[in-house]
């Protein structure tokens, strides 16, 4: 990503704010996943827009996966989603 991006990003991306989730935890955003670790607290510098948001939680060990949950959203620039 190219810094004038980043940083347009950054002053007008919406922030996804996810608190308390489970280690293990795959989270996505639109094409994007993640799996929580101990410290995650959220994703930032999503562009405005219509958005789909998705999970599935694990087993302890991280080795069995649920169904995926998702969702659809609409954002404005500079919000935060809780």
């Amino acid at each position: 990503m190219d810094p004038e991006t980043a940083l347009h990003l950054v002053k007008d991306g919406v922030t996804l704010l996810l608190l308390d989730v489970p280690q293990f935890t795959l989270i996505g955003v639109d094409t994007q996943m993640v799996s929580a670790g101990p410290n995650f607290k959220g994703i930032k510098m999503i562009p405005p827009g219509v958005h789909f948001i998705y999970y599935s939680s694990s087993d302890r060990l991280g080795g069995a996966f649920s169904p995926i949950i998702g969702f659809f959203v609409y954002t404005n620039p500079s919000e935060v989603l809780l």
